[in-house]
């Protein structure tokens, strides 16, 4: 007979969410706290967004749909909810056969009868586009004290390299090769990598062919093209064992280097970056 009651108790609060969600015009899910974190619920504007069906979004775990490189967030948000408190957050959500997006969620928990948390509300919108225009601007800021500090171009190259890893984070491990006048290329990477690579590389045959494309050249299989091992070990140790290279231009379209981004396939798209 208790059993019974709240189980009616809950359909009444699944409801009652159901039209919270319904009137906050923005794409939401329901999840079940007690059972796995579990989506109940989900609105058409969530479909839209991430891609999927309702049958592809019911009954998996919600936590399953964000990108797991931010565990301690992950925690801090079940943590929260299980605790009855409120929750906003910007982190990488999932969608299916599409590029990661960033996303802005609000996790509002509901509590049964029992005081423990059982569904909860999670209002979301996409803000990949203002995201991405918050990174530049901060990257050209960055940029510019660069400059007025009079720092040097391999201190500005790691800026760069920097900021795109902070950017994809933990997904890739960037590296920026500069041609020198005695065509050699000359490797930068985050500060905290520096020591990872040698300072200069041949510009070999590969490396040419990608300076001379008009589009990024994704590789699959880093063992299949020839770059200098010691870059092969930087994507290793990383766990980053698929390479994208792109060119880099300046004003004049004339071929300054490349970029060498090292990723997880399943992480992140190659047309996300391309779009970038």
């Amino acid at each position: 007979m208790v059993t019974k009651s709240l189980d009616v108790d809950n359909d009444v609060l699944l409801n009652s969410i159901l039209k919270l969600g319904d009137n906050s015009k923005e794409s939401y899910v329901i999840f079940d706290a007690t059972n796995h974190h579990i989506i109940v619920e989900c609105n058409e504007s969530f479909c839209n967004l991430t891609n999927a069906s309702r049958s592809q979004i019911l009954k998996t775990n919600y936590f399953a749909w964000l990108s797991d490189e931010k565990m301690t967030t992950i925690k801090m948000i079940k943590e929260k909810i299980h605790n009855g408190i409120m929750v906003q957050a910007k982190l990488h959500h999932k969608g299916i056969n599409k590029p990661l997006f960033w996303a802005e969620i609000q996790a509002l928990p509901f509590r049964n009868d029992t005081n423990i948390t059982q569904y909860v509300l999670v209002l979301m919108k996409d803000v990949t586009y203002d995201h991405t225009e918050d990174f530049l601007m901060r990257l050209e800021n960055d940029m510019y004290k660069a400059i007025e500090r009079d720092s040097s171009f391999e201190q500005k190259m790691h800026i760069i390299c920097h900021g795109i890893d902070e950017f994809f984070m933990p997904n890739t491990s960037s590296m920026v090769l500069v041609k020198t006048e005695s065509n050699l290329l000359q490797a930068f990477t985050d500060n905290c990598r520096s020591k990872d690579v040698p300072r200069c590389c041949e510009n070999n045959d590969f490396f040419t062919k990608v300076m001379q494309s008009e589009t990024s050249i994704f590789i699959e299989n880093l063992d299949e093209v020839h770059i200098p091992d010691d870059h092969k070990q930087f994507a290793t140790i990383s766990h980053k064992p698929y390479g994208l290279f792109i060119p880099i231009r300046n004003q004049q379209r004339q071929v300054i280097g490349l970029f060498s981004i090292y990723y997880e396939q399943a992480q992140i798209d190659p047309a996300y970056f391309k779009h970038m």
